[in-house]
Parts: C-alpha cells; sequence; structure tokens
C-alpha cells in the first residue's frame, strides 16, 4: 500500500511517463487528426462536384512531393503531417482558387512554415494558414469555404474527437468562442452572429485556431491565444461582410505569431509570483 501511495503521488505531482507504446508521437497525433478530418471531407466530397477531386489529389501529391525532397535532402524519415495539411487546405480552398494556384500558395506555406523550420513540433507557423494567407494576397479570389449543416456536425465530430484525444485544447475553443462573443458585443454586432454560417467558423477554430503547433502552450497562455484570436476574428468578419475564411485566417495568423510572446509573458510572470512567495 505505502509502494503504491508513492507511486500515485510521485505520478501525480512529477508527471506519470507512459511506456513507448503509449505515448503520443506524431504517427499517432497525424492518423487521430486524419481520423478527424474523415467525416468533413467525406460530407464535402459528396456535396462537391466531381472535378473538386483533382483539387484534392493535386493538394496531396504537392504536399507528398516536398516532404519527400526534404526527407531525402536530409536522409531523415518522412513525416506525414502533410496528409492534414493538403486537407485543411483543400476544404478552405477549392471553390476559389484554380489549380495552378493552389499548387503556388501550397507550396509556399508547406516549405516555409513547415519543412525549412525542421518539421512537426520545430515550427510555430500553421503551414495552411500560412497558405491560404498566402493565396487571398496574391491572387484575387474570395475563398468559400463549404457551407450547410452536415459540415458543421462534422467539424463538431472532428473536434469533440481532438478534444478526446487531447490534441485541440478546450481552453484555446473556449477562449476563442468567448473572444469572438466579446468581440461582437463591443461593436454593437451581436446580431451578426445569426447571419455567419457557423460550418466554416467551427472547422476553422478546431484545425486552425486550435493546432497544437501554432498555438500557445502554457494554460494561461491558451485562454490569451484564443481570447485575441476570438476577437479579431469578430472584429475582421464584421468588417469583411462575407469573407469569413480570409477573417479567420488572418486572425489565426496573428496569433500565432504573438503566441511564443503569450508564453513568455505567462512564464516571466508564473516566475516572479513564485518569487514573491519564497
Amino acid at each position: 500500500m505505502r509502494a503504491r501511495l508513492s507511486y500515485s503521488a510521485h505520478s501525480r505531482w512529477h508527471g506519470f511517463v507512459p511506456p513507448p507504446s503509449l505515448r503520443w508521437d506524431h504517427w499517432r497525433i497525424t492518423f487521430a487528426t486524419a481520423m478527424a478530418l474523415l467525416p468533413v471531407s467525406t460530407v464535402y466530397l459528396v456535396e462537391a462536384p466531381i472535378y473538386h477531386v483533382a483539387g484534392l489529389l493535386l493538394a496531396l501529391a504537392v504536399c507528398f512531393a516536398w516532404h519527400a525532397l526534404f526527407a531525402f535532402s536530409r536522409k531523415q524519415a518522412m513525416q506525414w503531417q502533410w496528409i492534414i495539411t493538403a486537407l485543411t487546405f483543400y476544404l478552405l480552398a477549392a471553390d476559389g482558387l484554380s489549380l495552378w494556384q493552389q499548387s503556388i500558395a501550397l507550396s509556399l506555406g508547406v516549405v516555409f512554415a513547415d519543412l525549412i523550420f525542421g518539421g512537426l513540433g520545430r515550427t510555430f507557423l500553421n503551414p495552411t494558414v500560412v497558405a491560404l494567407a498566402f493565396a487571398i494576397y496574391s491572387f484575387p479570389n474570395t475563398l468559400t469555404a463549404p457551407q450547410g449543416v452536415f459540415f458543421a456536425l462534422a467539424a463538431v465530430a472532428g473536434g469533440v474527437l481532438l478534444l478526446y484525444c487531447r490534441i485541440a485544447s478546450w481552453r484555446v475553443l473556449t477562449g476563442f468562442s468567448a473572444g469572438c462573443l466579446l468581440g461582437l458585443v463591443a461593436i454593437g454586432r451581436t446580431d451578426f452572429i445569426l447571419v455567419q454560417p457557423l460550418g466554416v467558423v467551427v472547422f476553422a477554430a478546431v484545425f486552425l485556431v486550435a493546432d497544437p503547433v501554432a498555438a500557445a502552450s502554457t494554460p494561461t497562455g491558451r485562454w490569451a491565444y484564443g481570447l485575441f484570436v476570438g476577437i479579431i476574428t469578430a472584429l475582421l468578419l464584421s468588417a469583411g461582410g462575407e469573407k469569413q475564411v480570409q477573417a479567420i485566417v488572418f486572425a489565426t495568423l496573428l496569433g500565432s505569431v504573438f503566441a511564443p510572446l503569450i508564453d513568455q509573458v505567462v512564464c516571466r510572470l508564473l516566475a516572479r509570483r513564485r518569487r514573491w512567495r519564497g
């Protein structure tokens, strides 16, 4: 009994290190995220025209080619998060960009926001967000994400799976929701919530805003990051009208840039509070 209690206390206060077979490596994280994207992709492919399949195949081919090239040049094993990048980019950019525009934007996002830094876990930006931001700035198109009740429900199902696997942070999602509401209340546009397609907002919140690599990593920092991105999203949505994808993309990009600073401020405040207690 004494040994069991000491083991329980050590696990609670010092952190329990699971065996290698139970650890969340990049393979399991990629697989779980792909499973979360599966219902959303299925709903979109069922409702989308048949020629959109070419866009999905192109996105997968572009991401695979760049990851294979960098893995070969560095003599490293290839990571598989390129599947997530291809799917999220395809779902948000298939309707507004031609195939050659998708190739250029996706190449820039994958190379400059992911592979140059060394891959998953070493970058601070989401490659899909960078690719979409480049596409919005470079090509005069309005990105329109899929709408509908089934798409929104599929995005919710994917978010529940990511929350269950603890890949997405509930603090980020809650802070994002509160930030959107606070931003709309501050500018007096609470009625604006009723005219917004929730499917786009839910999908972007789950797979872009709550990305564990691009979001803040401290518990308090996740609240601040979610609030910040939510407020900026509300302000951009009220100013941009029907440009929901553009608003969330730029808000997420800005939040990801400030996420390391938010974590740094939180860590300094915690260290100062501990010194005061001492």
